[in-house]
């Protein structure tokens, strides 16, 4: 009988109830890994992703940690148990070891760790499972514990306790299986370091490692708000590199005292002196806790959110913390490998190229280089908040749900002038819940024309967190809508979210989040927070862009480079196929052009442009784009900076709200950014290579005229 044929059928006489057979292993070597997220959690699985683990072993990883969402394993009868036992006969066949890692949602956690027997039954379940894979499955009985009660390090909760009674769950099925094991407080070396380690020759004990979280986590959605307004945050910090990115950071900070709170913490993190040797002492602690114990160390989690940070930088610390565990003899699993992950080893679906070498692992061949860091922005006016468009003053049509398993969610409905506040409560003992305000819109928007969503919001009773969504009747979304967490306190307190920043949170069906935010009709406001009841107050709600003024303060000419040639000026038209007709007509005099347009109606989309060649330059040395111009039969006009780059028509572009008498603007160059309909663009790149100016009306229906006066660049200081 093939040797993977008996492990089956010793693995499906276990499940059925027999005893565990007397399976002498000896405890498993591991070192080179990676985390292969949303296999089994929030997604459905994806059989196409089997391919991944022929990849990574090629690439030279020896185990996977496979996280597991515990709740789609409850239920004896789910297909999750038929995947996960397909999954470990390919690791087998791979030669690869694998780490079923229990990574329970928070509510998940919380109940496990206040009596739900759910979980510990998992664990004895999983041992029994594991008897057909003696070569090759370990369990890690739980990721990043925190305290259910009060706060998440709460010095009070015994962690230990816990972990004995999930250790002894999986012995009774199990005895010779390695178990990974870890300290609280999010699983960190502090956590460990305050473990009571168990006696047990075939145990390792993880940590994960995410400092400076200032790096690692910056614009990270669901941490505290001290993380989520950052970007082109460095690695290794110095005083100099700090003072380049500030200026822009607190540009987008909505309020005062945010601004306060950022100025200081990155100040101090440019003065920490944090480099390698920083990581190296950390890990000397888990080291020299883990040689007096007498047991193996894993680093189960090390990695950085990559969007936003230099990606040069992110590389250097993949590196320097794999080559400091390497060097310390410590097992190494990064976070993630998922093309659609935050934390991926891919950019753009694609293996990347450096953060592969940081690894440690061979290069893929469709790999892709790692950008260049980005060069930081300076010149950031103090520019006034403009409200483009107030979306709610009339709360009496908003509903309010409540979701949760167990669904017991409750709110009520508070009279108030001209607010909108409801109470609500969640109780603990939800695997999930939220109480939800469904605010319809008034008209369909398309937010991408828009640059922030403004709340005015406060929650009594000790604040808590919000989930704001932005929803499109007219997508199919699986209810998984572009979406912002918030962390609110109880004073009332003005939000100013970036609606670039707007995500998808992974639970649903992969979305397309510019095909939503175009077509918006709904906002929905969640209050998240179990446990704590409150009242939620909401007023000012309000979809803005952020402008200078009208008629902005005169430059000097020194600081002037105009562009009022028109004489090479064109005009084009341009919508959907099959298209209705659109016109355009234009003329020139010696120091303006006027551009009429008749879009047809019935169109989805259909626009007139005005096209300015330009010579070529970088627009990195400018600090904003001035012009003079009226428009009629459109209130807004799109700019757009062309390029000689092949950026499928998705150009760094801004929508200007426009008068019908002559006016002047002034538009930050560090506003312009890409629309979201063609494929992703790199602004900073795109800038340095401008060839054109355009100005479009392209609101399908209208018939107007759009006269242009002056146009120049200004210069930085």
């Amino acid at each position: 009988m093939p040797k993977r044929l008996i492990f089956a059928v010793l693995g499906l006489l276990a499940i059925v109830g027999q005893t565990a057979p007397n399976i002498q292993a000896s405890p498993t070597k591991l070192e080179k890994g990676i985390n292969l997220t949303d296999w089994f959690q929030g997604s459905n699985f994806d059989e196409k992703r089997f391919a991944e683990l022929a990849r990574l072993r090629q690439a030279g990883l020896d185990f996977i940690r496979l996280p597991l969402e515990p709740t789609r394993f409850y239920d004896a009868k789910s297909a999750d148990w038929s995947l996960l036992r397909r999954t470990s006969l390919e690791a087998q066949r791979l030669g690869l070891r694998l780490i079923m890692d229990l990574h329970p949602a928070y509510n998940t956690q919380r109940l496990a760790l206040t009596g739900d027997t759910r979980y510990t039954s998992l664990l004895t379940d999983l041992g029994r499972f594991a008897l057909a894979f003696p070569e090759t499955l370990l369990i890690e009985l739980m990721n990043e514990p925190v305290s259910p009660v009060g706060e998440s390090c709460n010095p009070s909760f015994d962690w230990n306790s816990w972990q004995q009674k999930f250790y002894t769950a999986v012995r009774r099925t199990n005895p010779n299986i390695t178990l990974i094991l870890t300290g609280a407080c999010w699983g960190g070396i502090d956590g460990l370091l305050a473990v009571k380690p168990i006696q047990d020759n075939n145990l390792i004990y993880s940590f994960h490692y995410y400092d400076p979280m200032i790096f690692t986590h910056q614009s990270a959605s669901w941490t505290s708000d001290n993380l989520w307004y950052l970007k082109n945050v460095p690695y290794p910090p110095t005083p100099e590199k700090i003072r380049a990115i500030l200026p822009e950071i607190l540009y987008d900070l909505p309020a005062q005292a945010l601004k306060n709170t950022y100025r200081a913490q990155l100040l101090e993190y440019g003065a920490s002196g944090f480099t390698k040797a920083s990581i190296e002492r950390s890990f000397q602690q888990a080291v020299d806790w883990a040689r007096k114990n007498k047991t193996r160390l894993l680093l189960g989690e090390f990695g950085v959110y990559q969007p936003v940070a230099p990606a040069q930088d992110r590389v250097q610390f993949i590196a320097d913390v794999r080559q400091t565990a390497q060097a310390m003899g410590i097992a190494y699993a990064l976070w993630e490998y998922n093309p659609n992950g935050g934390f991926s080893l891919t950019r753009d679906g694609l293996p990347e190229r450096q953060a592969f070498s940081a690894l440690g692992l061979t290069v893929p061949a469709n790999a892709v280089p790692t950008p260049k860091n980005p060069v930081p922005a300076t010149g950031f006016p103090v520019n006034p908040v403009s409200t483009s468009q107030v979306l709610m003053t009339d709360f009496s049509k908003i509903n309010l749900v409540a979701y949760g398993q167990p669904k017991q969610a409750t709110f009520k409905a508070v009279p108030s002038n001209g607010r909108l506040e409801f109470d609500y409560a969640v109780p603990l003992n939800n695997d999930y819940g939220g109480v939800i305000a469904v605010i319809p819109l008034a008209a369909t928007l398309d937010t991408r024309a828009l640059t922030h969503l403004r709340l005015d919001m406060g929650i009594e009773n000790q604040g808590g967190e919000v989930r704001v969504s932005l929803v499109s009747s007219k997508v199919d979304t699986g209810a998984d809508h572009p979406q912002f967490t918030v962390n609110v306190p109880s004073s009332m307190t003005s939000f100013r979210l970036p609606i670039a920043r707007f995500a998808q949170a992974g639970w649903g069906k992969k979305i397309v989040v510019a095909d939503v935010l175009k077509q918006v009709s709904t906002l929905e406001i969640t209050a998240l927070s179990l446990g704590k009841p409150g009242r939620v107050k909401i007023d000012n709600i309000a979809f803005i862009t952020i402008t200078d003024a009208n008629n902005p303060t005169a430059i000097a000419p020194a600081k002037q480079e105009s562009l009022t040639d028109f004489s090479q000026a064109v005009t084009f038209e341009y919508s959907e196929k099959p298209a209705l007709p659109s016109t355009s007509s234009l003329v020139v005099n010696q120091n303006s052009l006027q551009m009429s347009y008749a879009l047809q109606a019935g169109n989805t989309y259909a626009g007139a442009l005005l096209h300015l060649p330009i010579q070529p330059r970088s627009l990195l040395d400018y600090a904003a784009v001035r012009l003079e111009l009226a428009a009629t039969g459109t209130s807004a006009v799109r700019l757009e900076l062309a390029t000689t780059l092949e950026t499928q028509n998705d150009n760094p572009q801004f929508i200007l709200n426009v008068s019908p008498n002559k006016t002047s603007y002034r538009i930050p160059i560090s506003e312009f950014a890409q629309a979201g309909w063609g494929k992703p663009v790199d602004i900073l790149k795109a800038l340095q290579s401008i060839n054109a100016v355009r100005v479009y009306a392209d609101t399908p229906g209208t018939t107007g005229l759009i006269s242009l006066h002056s146009l120049m660049f200004e210069k930085k200081p």
